[in-house]
């Protein structure tokens, strides 16, 4: 990844603790925040922009609208609609959420609205330039996160709080900015994290995609980076099982008999994640996938 240059020398423990004691800043804002608001505009560098709208407010409550999707949770339930294939679904929450894995996957630093540890996640951190971007003031920090992950990120200056970041996704570089940025001191009311489904749209079963077509390992992957790979990635992976790839998942699956599969035998039987089974929705759309073939 290609960064702007960093002007400024430190030792890596003093660059640490400065950017520990910024991004503590843009914790603790969040965090006593009741509500946040923003217009993420997602550029694909040399491709595509999207605007999405992100609406949070505690104590969990999350909305995402985007072109194609709007997802919303009321902390209880949660619902997906398609908005090209006017279909939605709707579940009971869980730790695999698509509103979670949505957040986590395409705006890391702004969990911190509900994640006070968020912090602690970051392994390095390097000080860069301030300069206007976008009209906004901020200073760029590149940081390097426990998991590996390398972000330019840029912190606003008055509102202190990060204001965009850039990364790589899917093999593209992509940068991320929130154009619009409000903090609320009062909860949003449960009622607009609500799906009332408009005129024309339909219900599909929870768990099947849309049009019919069979899962495949992309429906699958945020069920497993939500409750799996904690435990079973990288070389230290418990008793030898990695499932952070559809490589190494497919080690563990018997297409078409989940019965037989090793991944799906224990999260049936609530064994897997430990102490936390699984919900049933999720762990047939599990089995839905393996029976249909465990398509990649």
């Amino acid at each position: 990844m290609r960064f702007l240059a960093l002007t400024l020398a430190l030792t890596p423990f003093a660059a640490v603790a400065l950017w520990q004691n910024s991004f503590d800043d843009h914790v603790k804002k969040l965090q006593d925040a009741q509500s946040l608001s923003m217009t993420l505009t997602t550029s694909v560098i040399g491709g595509t922009t999207e605007d999405v709208r992100v609406t949070l407010s505690k104590p969990n409550l999350m909305r995402i609208d985007s072109s194609a999707q709007l997802i919303t949770t009321n902390g209880k339930q949660i619902w997906i609609y398609d908005k090209s294939g006017k279909t939605y679904e709707d579940s009971p929450v869980d730790a695999g959420s698509p509103a979670s894995v949505w957040l986590q996957e395409n705006a890391w630093v702004y969990t911190a609205f509900f994640n006070e540890k968020l912090g602690d996640q970051i392994a390095s951190a390097t000080k860069g330039n301030s300069r206007k971007l976008r009209n906004v003031a901020v200073t760029d920090w590149t940081i390097t996160r426990k998991d590996k992950a390398v972000l330019l990120v840029q912190m606003d200056d008055q509102l202190g709080v990060v204001r965009g970041f850039r990364t790589t996704k899917d093999k593209a570089e992509v940068f991320v900015f929130a154009k619009e940025l409000k903090i609320g001191d009062t909860p949003i009311a449960e009622s607009e994290f609500v799906f009332v489904a408009p005129a024309g749209v339909t219900k599909k079963e929870a768990g099947a995609p849309a049009g019919g077509a069979a899962l495949t390992f992309a429906d699958i992957k945020p069920i497993l980076d939500a409750n799996c790979i904690g435990c079973h990635s990288g070389g230290g992976a418990k008793k030898g099982v990695v499932l952070s790839s559809y490589q190494e998942v497919a080690k563990h699956v018997t297409p078409g008999d989940p019965d037989s599969s090793r991944m799906i035998r224990p999260v049936k039987r609530g064994m897997m994640p430990p102490g936390r089974p699984l919900p049933a929705d999720t762990v047939a759309k599990l089995e839905a996938w393996v029976k249909a073939g465990a398509k990649p």
